[in-house]
């Protein structure tokens, strides 16, 4: 780690921040590094570690927080303004008063991906974007917020009010997300004696969905190094093997063999042993299963360790967060082991003597991280070998989008809805409510994709999309339906994924599409062939006050263009501004993290084609549509923005 100076510098020792970190960042390489004197908080704080990540600066974006070098040294602060054409970036501090000076491209050396924080026991990394990462450090915050409230609740009373909130917030830190979870274990010994093969059977349930059954074998082969497991399987089905470590001595050998999505049930284990010659072998076999897995990459690699003489085995496994891993390790049989929190003992056997071919063996498990210690005591020293691996957590981030055109009315409108599975695991349970009930329109008819089912009642149409529903699978359904009558036809799409695990991201999970049915006016200017086109073709008016529906009389301010309204012109009316959002600076901004970006569109995209009965005069211009009356379909209106609200705006061309 490379320590940094004040005002969030993150290294007073500029040549050995050129020399060391820029050479690996330009290589690919991400660095992480210690914060000092940080002035970022909220977002960086002093002595956090922060990860950064090369990056191509025509990518970068508003809010980006950035590694760049200025003549006051290295920085990580946060974009304010960027424009990668001009070569040109703003940033400060979050909490800084003032910008700082411009940057060009050529001193920006990275971007801060991500930074550590401590979520209950844990150390986990949290992203800088997304809603995932900004839990994380919520709920950092949080905790740490909470130790210190504890503590002078403690001091002045010993509430036990604030002992409850505190673990209130523990909780919320730990079921933010879902978590790989131990479905089951179970165990069998024996002493194997004999040459060739020679079995071991265990008896085991499982149950659940996302599933992997890992088989954990250990072995004294002191009698016999080259003794080794030739086959698992579960139920007749073989299991995969994973990898295998004896110690330095070739005393102590742990096998580890996996089977992704196992039948459930209650079945047998069945682990051969092949001894290549007349003597014993002492043998612990345990088997646990796991739910809530990634089915598409499962696991990480297989891992070891060992040692000679020793009284505690020792080894560091690279995990995720709501991952976790297994361990396996073999010991002599004439001595016992101690599991230390917080990894928990899933079997601890013994082949069933204290004789050299005996063995004991231990299976632990612990919840994963960035990176992991295990580790085992003995009763006395031992020579060792431990595997181990860890296990992926599923994600399946289910998204749903639609696409609709403008149509004329007395054409359908089609929308086109489109499910994908962002993440990396399949989903099981995934449903689709599609609502479109709207005054003046009625259903023409559905159509879903292949392997995709689905019903109609008067209002929605429920889909059922395929199990399992893959990792990067799309499914489409299209929705016909006809209109009597001009306006914004909204039809909402909602996706469920009620399968185990939850969907972690439901902010793309809603989609609100508007089907524009315009009413065609034509003009009675004759269209002759102008020539090749240059320069502001149209002529813009800017609306000035409100228009009523039915309205034959259009307010407008100075034009901006060259061409003047006459007598049969063809003009469109257009609400350009109008929706209301939320403006909580926070992940709320919009529309509360669901992705829509408005919380009531209200008049806004509104539009339609009139025909101009008179020149501007007196700032209004006369018109007929095809609105009540022949006025104009929709209202429009002029206000300028408030707490709530943007400014609203429309424009005649």
């Amino acid at each position: 780690m490379i320590d940094g100076g004040a005002d969030s510098k993150v290294c007073a020792d500029s040549k050995l921040f050129e020399e060391v970190v820029r050479p690996l960042l330009e290589q690919g390489l991400n660095v992480r590094f210690q914060a000092r004197g940080a002035s970022m908080s909220p977002a960086i704080r002093d002595g956090e570690v922060v990860e950064v990540t090369p990056v191509m600066v025509t990518k970068l974006r508003k809010d980006d927080i950035v590694l760049a070098k200025s003549h006051a040294g290295f920085r990580l602060h946060r974009i304010v303004a960027a424009d990668p054409s001009k070569d040109v970036f703003i940033t400060r501090g979050d909490c800084g008063q003032q910008d700082d000076p411009a940057l060009k491209a050529e001193q920006i050396l990275g971007l801060a991906r991500a930074k550590e924080v401590r979520v209950g026991r844990n150390i986990v990394q949290a992203r800088f974007r997304g809603v995932g990462g900004w839990m994380l450090r919520s709920a950092a915050r949080a905790q740490y917020v909470s130790r210190k409230v504890l503590a002078r609740a403690a001091a002045i009373s010993g509430s036990s009010f604030a002992i409850a909130n505190f673990c209130l917030l523990l909780l919320f830190a730990a079921s933010m997300s879902a978590q790989v979870a131990v479905d089951s274990s179970t165990s069998a010994a024996a002493t194997l004696a004999g040459a060739g093969s020679r079995n071991l059977t265990i008896s085991h349930t499982t149950a659940g969905t996302n599933s992997l059954m890992l088989v954990g074998v250990s072995m004294n082969v002191t009698n016999a190094s080259t003794t080794g497991v030739v086959g698992v399987t579960w139920n007749g089905t073989p299991l995969n093997f994973l990898g295998a470590h004896n110690d330095a001595g070739n005393t102590r050998r742990v096998e580890m063999w996996s089977l992704l999505a196992p039948a459930t049930g209650a079945f047998s284990v069945v682990v051969t042993v092949n001894i290549p010659s007349a003597v014993q072998i002492g043998v612990v076999a345990g088997v646990t299963t796991f739910t809530g897995v990634d089915q598409t990459v499962p696991m990480g690699t297989f891992l070891s360790a060992d040692g000679a003489t020793a009284t505690n085995s020792q080894l560091d496994v690279p995990s995720v967060i709501n991952g976790m891993i297994l361990d396996t390790l073999a010991i002599g049989g004439n001595r016992t082991v101690t599991v230390p929190n917080p990894q928990v003992s899933q079997w601890n056997a013994s082949s069933g003597g204290t004789t050299n071919p005996d063995v004991r063996a231990t299976g632990t498990s612990r919840a994963g991280a960035p990176s992991v210690p295990i580790s085992e005591t003995f009763s006395g020293t031992s020579n060792w070998s431990l595997g181990a691996v860890s296990i992926n957590p599923s994600t399946a981030d289910i998204a749903v989008s639609t696409s609709v055109s403008a149509v004329p009315l007395g054409q359908n409108s089609t929308y086109n809805i489109t499910i994908t599975n962002n993440g990396p695991s399949a989903a099981n349970s995934v449903t689709l409510a599609d609502t479109y009930n709207a005054t003046n329109l009625s259903l023409v008819s559905y159509t879903p994709s292949a392997g995709t089912t689905c019903t109609n009642t008067l209002t929605t149409i429920n889909c059922t999309l395929p199990t399992s529903f893959a990792s990067g699978a799309t499914a489409t359904v299209t929705v016909v339906v006809s209109t009597t009558a001009p306006g914004f036809y909204p039809n909402t799409a909602t996706i469920t994924d009620s399968g185990t695990p939850a969907d972690p991201n439901t902010g793309n999970n809603t989609y609100v599409a508007l089907a524009p049915v315009v009413s065609v006016v034509c003009s009675t200017t004759t269209l002759t062939a102008g020539g090749t086109l240059t320069g502001q073709i149209n002529t813009y008016y800017p609306g000035n006050g409100n228009v009523a529906i039915g309205a034959t009389s259009i307010p407008v301010g100075a034009a901006n263009g060259t061409g003047a309204i006459a007598v049969g012109s063809l003009l469109l009316i257009i609400q350009m501004q109008d929706a209301s959002i939320n403006p909580s600076n926070s992940v709320a901004y919009g529309n509360g993290s669901t992705g829509a970006g408005f919380t009531t569109i209200n008049n806004a995209g509104n539009y339609e084609f009139v025909k101009a009965t008179g020149v501007v005069a007196g700032g209004f211009v006369s018109i007929s549509g095809a609105g009540a009356g022949g006025g104009t379909v929709f209202a429009y209106t002029t206000a300028a923005l408030t707490a709530t609200k943007g400014a609203s705006t429309f424009q005649v061309v």
